[in-house]
This record gives structure tokens, sequence and C-alpha cells, in this order.
């Protein structure tokens, strides 16, 4: 919830914090900068009154919004960017994403953000949950997982350690599967071992939330 300026090895410390806000939440584990989308590309809603569902639910998301959460931490009213192609990871790519949505929330010495991966089928994020960790990403040390209930759903936590260099970031990444949409919740904080988790889930819950209202489901 789902992962990108590695590249930029050479900042100082100090440019590495204003650089995590383009590291990914959700399941990219890529180093790719994010391409946000062109604006106005999107109706939430079909004319006919259908849920929106594959382009059509990634447009939708990009454009809907996102409702307040309350975190531990400062944070901003959050900026969304969509991942396509070949910008997303080539695990993500095998597994079916059409698109990531990701909403950053900012924070201060911290990232908070939401992220969504779109498929075309509820089978295809059926196997991207049961499969994913971001452990399979080499930038990330895994140590600790744990499961929850978050709005219904169940969902995983893993805390971790982002150990592609710099200063040391800690986070905790929560996600849950609604239908053909992987959500995740992340919280990335400097010189912690696991960032907020507490804030993950909460996260993740508001990322369920929205698109359940993004789908006309609330």
């Amino acid at each position: 919830m789902n992962t990108k300026l590695t590249q930029l090895l050479g900042l100082s410390a100090g440019l590495a914090a204003l650089a995590l806000g383009a590291v990914a939440c959700g399941g990219g584990g890529h180093n790719n900068l994010i391409v946000d989308p062109p604006p106005g590309t999107a109706t939430a809603h079909s004319s006919s009154g259908a849920n929106p569902t594959g382009k059509a639910l990634v447009d939708a998301l990009a454009n809907s919004g996102f409702p307040g959460v309350h975190l531990s931490v400062s944070h901003s009213s959050g900026s969304t960017s969509v991942v396509n192609g070949p910008e997303l990871s080539d695990q993500q790519l095998s597994a079916g994403v059409l698109s990531e949505v990701n909403v950053d929330l900012g924070g201060t010495d911290s990232k908070n953000s939401v992220a969504y991966d779109v498929f075309s089928t509820d089978a295809q994020a059926s196997a991207w949950f049961g499969s994913f960790s971001l452990g399979m990403y080499n930038i990330y040390r895994i140590h600790g997982t744990s499961s929850a209930t978050i709005d219904g759903k169940p969902a995983k936590c893993e805390q971790f350690a982002d150990v592609s260099g710099g200063r040391n970031a800690g986070g905790t990444q929560c996600f849950a599967r609604v239908g053909s949409v992987v959500v995740y919740g992340e919280s990335i904080i400097f010189d912690t071992q696991s960032g907020r988790p507490a804030d993950a889930q909460a996260m993740l819950k508001a990322g369920i939330d929205n698109l359940a209202t993004v789908e006309g489901s609330n």
C-alpha cells in the first residue's frame, strides 16, 4: 500500500529526506520517477451508472481527491500521481497490474502514503495479495510481519528497513485486497525501526473507504 528515486544515491542526507517522498508506497519496488496523470482525463462513473473498472477506475482514483485521515505525525492533504507501463516494476507487470495510483500524504521527516494497484480481474489481485512482499525487492529488509482485519478486509502488514542507502528509514506497510484492487497504507519515518504501524493501518482504512466511495459502494 504498494517503491523510486534510488538512482540519486549521490544526494546528501538532507536531500534524501526530500527524495523519500518519491519512494513508492504500494507493490512497486522499482526506482523510476512517478508519472503524473494528464489533467481532466477521468470521470468517477460511467453514464450507465456502472462501477468503474480497469483504466476507468485508475482515472477515477487519480481524480477523486482523498479524504482526511488522522495520523500521529504531521502530514499534508495528499497529492496523487499514477505509475503506468514501464514505470511499474517487472513483478507488477508480470502479475497484471494495469497502473498504480499513489497518494502522497507527505510528512515532516517522514513519508505517509496510500497506494492502489489496479488489476483487470479479481483473480489477478487475489494472486498478488497472496504472494506480495516488499522483500521481493532488494532495497527493503523485512524484520516483522503480522495480520489484521482492516475495515472488514483481511490485511497483511510488514515492518521493514529501506536499505537503499543514505539515512536510516524504517517503515510499516499494510495492504488488503478489495475486488480487483490491492490497497496499501505506508508509514516511513527516518531514524525509526518501523515507522508508525497504527498510522499505516489508518491509511489503509482510509484508502479502502475512498475506493468504496469512488466505486459507488458508499
